[in-house]
């Protein structure tokens, strides 16, 4: 039976970034265009609560009503189709990196498509929400009824332990779903169909393996997040500084208007979003190879065993 190299796995995103950066800059760039997309569509409405509590500040025009619920429902619609949008988005981004390392002639455009495929691993992750949010109220309706009636007959401590065991068996059977049907996108990417029954198959004595490389992968993508947060919050904090003229200024300067405020920032905001760029597109490959190349390994299956895990 055909085995995962969990090495090979791990490293894969890295070897993408190696051979193949222009991608890992595409796929960077699709994402900050989603969020400028974002920022351009809400900066209106936040610029003008800014400008009605700047207003209260100072006592100019009409107080301030607590909140208006046509602008909170037209935000709270704009946040719902952004939802779904960059859902999408990040459907098509995960696409691409699984085809380039499945089908890596397939380069046209950062590997990028939009096509059935895409479309059906979107309406697949729809699905698989709302059948976890219905699976998470059946399970957990039962289990608070449980740990209520203990609380009640003031057995605190047994209600504790059953709410942290219950607790623990439910996250590691959400895990356990989520790797066995982990190849579904890979799948999808190498033929085009949809492939629920036999990811599942093809993954059966794998969950291990799997669980290692996802570890790995956590372990890897916080510990780069804090070495970049560390990095860049060092160089900003002196961008800052410089920008307004001495630490001593710093105060001043974020006691002006926003709009004065972005102005002096917008070099430093230039220059975050061109770093920007690479770092989410690496963190996207490190994310992503791995499952594609894990696929890779459990492709070479023979059909017989494939057969044999329902047995």
């Amino acid at each position: 039976m055909a085995e995962i190299s969990i090495g090979d796995a791990v490293g894969s995103g890295f070897e993408l970034i190696r051979s193949r950066p222009t991608l890992v800059l595409l796929w960077g760039l699709v994402e900050l265009a989603m969020l400028a997309l974002t920022v351009a569509l809400f900066m209106p409405m936040f610029g003008t609560v800014f400008a009605e509590i700047a207003k209260a500040k100072t006592g100019v025009g009409a107080s301030v009503a607590p909140a208006d619920m046509a602008k909170m429902m037209q935000f709270q619609a704009l946040n719902y189709l952004l939802n779904f949008a960059r859902a999408f988005v990040a459907t098509i981004l995960y696409c691409a990196i699984f085809r380039s390392v499945i089908h890596p002639e397939q380069r046209g455009f950062g590997s990028l498509r939009v096509g059935a495929t895409e479309l059906m691993l979107f309406m697949l992750m729809i699905g698989g929400f709302i059948a976890f949010f219905i699976g998470l109220v059946v399970v957990m309706l039962p289990a608070a009824l449980i740990i209520g009636v203990l609380a009640a007959v003031h057995a605190g401590a047994v209600a504790v332990v059953i709410g942290i065991l219950l607790g623990a068996v439910g996250l590691w059977a959400m895990v356990y779903v989520a790797l066995r049907l982990s190849m579904v996108g890979p799948m999808m990417v190498d033929d085009g169909k949809v492939h629920l029954v036999d990811a599942w198959a093809l993954t059966k004595g794998k969950a291990g393996q799997l669980f290692l490389i996802g570890l790995c992968l956590v372990v890897i993508l916080i510990v780069a997040e804090i070495i970049v947060a560390l990095v860049m919050g060092i160089i900003g904090f002196g961008a800052v500084a410089a920008i307004a003229g001495g630490m001593q200024g710093i105060p001043g300067l974020f006691k002006q208007p926003p709009g004065t405020i972005l102005s002096s920032l917008s070099p430093l905001i230039a220059l975050a979003c061109l770093l920007f760029i690479p770092l989410y597109g690496a963190a996207l490959a490190i994310g992503g190879a791995p499952w594609a190349r894990a696929y890779l390994d459990l492709r070479q299956m023979p059909e017989t065993d494939v057969a044999k895990v329902f047995e």
